[in-house]
């Protein structure tokens, strides 16, 4: 299996390409060692003590405060964030969370929740029956699944996607994982919640023009928010709050590895998700005799694999809206707590999908399955949406490819993981490698024998 897994690795990797990468991978960090430690990006724990400080101008874009770079534009009972700070003695990270906690209680809205709202008006006894133009297809429930058989039967082709009703058995996670038990353990972790997601460039420029609001502060205090937005009545919710974040994307198990014991990756990927396997191959025939400075070169691989499991939570009517995942990426999605409803579409359904251009993150649709309108994209109505209802305990497999849209029903704890497998699609896996490697490789590789091997 090992050799046939290296092949499989091997067959898409341009080494020339990779060699360029990382020697520019090199370049970068030179540069980014000359930065002064609080320049942008590097600002998380920078305690301004002077204007000196403020040399650049005193703009910080990532802190979502009004600001005045040396003054310019402000009366003289404004103050400007060079004062703030100084007077304060806060860091820029400790001003972030606390105007991103003030975020947190603006009332603002987005089509995308407005429609929701109205959609469960109408179908909140029967949410999956009630999404517009669902067809006869159906989403498979399965349970004891074999294994040796999800490659087969799911992933290769144009996969199928699947509800695997005991996905989460043996998850420790599942009944222990709630807002309040997070809150406890993890009070003080930094993370990043979201009003739209995923994140969209058009959304600056689409009418109704509306960019995506972020917001960074302690996990308390976002699982604070989550439980005070019951969503029991959700049009008076709605109406007194507006759209909820999201937290949408948490690197948890980076993070804290140990989750893992909690919810391990499950039972029906554990023969076809071959991703850290392959990443090890990969870093093996790419660099097994290249003299590296660090021992952390073989370390790369673990983390990155890490990164690709995520947690994501939030109230009622957190949206993820219609696209499919990057990188050619399988995935699976697993409740730990609540419900979420799910859309998903064939990738040959991807010509009525009328997809955003210049969206180069991930591939997106303009279409809202919940409220499409026929009118602007008349192609719709030959795609063929199939909805399901995730339950607590439940996970989702979704092939590479497939398109989905999801929202909760209910407050939500959702584990998911992209992953990828030899035979189906190795080839996006060696694309992220790249990216990772062109970030995390360490200095003075010995680069040039990669262009020999």
């Amino acid at each position: 299996r090992r050799r046939s897994v290296t092949r499989a690795a091997m067959a898409h990797v341009d080494v020339e390409k990779l060699a360029r990468m990382l020697e520019g991978a090199q370049m970068s960090r030179r540069e980014e060692k000359e930065k002064p430690t609080h320049s942008y990006g590097r600002r998380a724990r920078f305690v301004p003590t002077c204007e000196e400080d403020f040399d650049d101008g005193g703009a910080y874009p990532e802190c979502h405060v009004v600001q005045f770079p040396r003054g310019m534009g402000r009366h003289s009972k404004d103050v400007t964030i060079a004062e703030a700070c100084l007077k304060s003695g806060l860091s820029v990270e400790q001003l972030m969370q606390r105007a991103s906690a003030k975020m947190l209680q603006t009332k603002d809205t987005t089509p995308e929740y407005d429609s929701f709202v109205s959609f469960m008006g109408r179908n909140e006894s029967n949410p999956a029956a009630g999404v517009p133009g669902t067809c006869n297809l159906t989403i498979r429930r399965v349970k004891n699944v074999d294994s040796c058989a999800v490659e087969q039967g799911y992933l290769e082709g144009s996969g199928q996607p699947a509800v695997i009703e005991d996905g989460c058995r043996d998850w420790k996670a599942i009944g222990n994982w709630q807002f309040a038990t997070l809150r406890e353990r993890f009070p003080a972790t930094c993370v990043v919640a979201n009003d739209r997601a995923p994140a969209r460039h058009r959304d600056k420029t689409s009418a109704p023009a509306r960019p995506q609001r972020t917001a960074q502060l302690t996990l308390e205090t976002y699982m604070n928010y989550t439980i005070s937005r019951t969503g029991f009545d959700l049009a008076t919710e709605a109406a007194a709050h507006g759209v909820p974040f999201y937290l949408n994307g948490w690197k948890a198990f980076v993070d804290f590895p140990k989750l893992l014991e909690e919810c391990p990756y499950p039972y029906f990927t554990s023969q076809c998700d071959q991703t850290l396997e392959l990443m090890k191959e990969l870093d093996r025939a790419l660099f097994g005799k290249v003299p590296l400075q660090t021992a952390k070169s073989a370390e790369w691989y673990g983390k990155a694999s890490l990164s690709m499991s995520k947690v994501f939570a939030g109230p009622r009517g957190t949206i993820t809206r219609l696209h499919f995942d990057s990188g050619d990426a399988h995935g699976w999605l697993a409740q730990v707590h609540g419900r979420k409803l799910f859309v998903l579409y064939s990738p040959e359904d991807s010509k009525y999908l009328y997809e955003i251009p210049g969206e180069e993150e991930t591939t997106q649709s303009f279409i809202d399955p919940l409220d499409p309108d026929f009118q602007r994209f008349p192609l719709y109505r030959y795609a063929r949406p199939m909805a399901v209802v995730l339950e607590e305990g439940q996970a989702i497999l979704i092939p590479k490819g497939w398109w989905h849209y999801a929202v909760s029903l209910d407050p939500s704890i959702t584990v998911m993981r992209n992953f990828y497998n030899a035979r189906t699609n190795t080839k996006g896996l060696v694309e992220f490698m790249l990216r990772s490697l062109s970030k995390d490789m360490p200095k003075g590789s010995n680069l040039s024998k990669l262009n020999q091997r």
